[in-house]
């Protein structure tokens, strides 16, 4: 019997519990203890790429994380304004580019969260000002 194109051949679909989640199970209660058979036959092959493949698999890497940098910054200017200090400072070699980089995202996104306040409170001026005049 041939299958049709676009049509499972298990009409039943997949078993709830094909046995996956027994499998995990099984694997997680004994990880210590296969990570060390796993890892004592990589040393013993001398296979670095394996013992390093499968740390990399059970020990999470570590994500870069950016240093702290400190540098002057007048708040009280403009969104402009500290976009351009924060451009000054990157050229000048006092802040590292993709800090610059972040800063400026996060400049712009501050500017569009300013412009939503300002049009909430227009709005809510313009629908008072049009309260009043369809009251009278």
């Amino acid at each position: 019997m041939a299958f049709k194109k676009g049509q499972s051949g298990n009409l039943k679909g997949r078993p709830k519990d094909a046995g996956v989640n027994a499998i995990r199970t099984a694997i997680l209660a004994r990880s210590d203890e296969l990570l060390a058979v796993v890892l004592d036959q990589a040393i013993m092959d001398k296979d670095a790429s394996l013992a390093l493949s499968l740390l990399n698999k059970v020990v999470a890497s570590p994500k870069p994380v950016s240093e702290p940098v400190a540098f002057d910054l007048d708040p009280s200017a403009g969104l402009g304004s500290i976009g351009e200090q924060i451009l000054i400072q990157v050229s000048e070699g006092k802040l590292p580019l993709d800090s610059g980089v972040a800063l400026l995202g996060a400049i712009g996104t501050a500017g569009k969260l300013r412009e939503v306040d300002e049009m909430a409170k227009e709005i809510t001026e313009i629908e008072g000002a049009l309260g009043d005049k369809l009251k009278k």
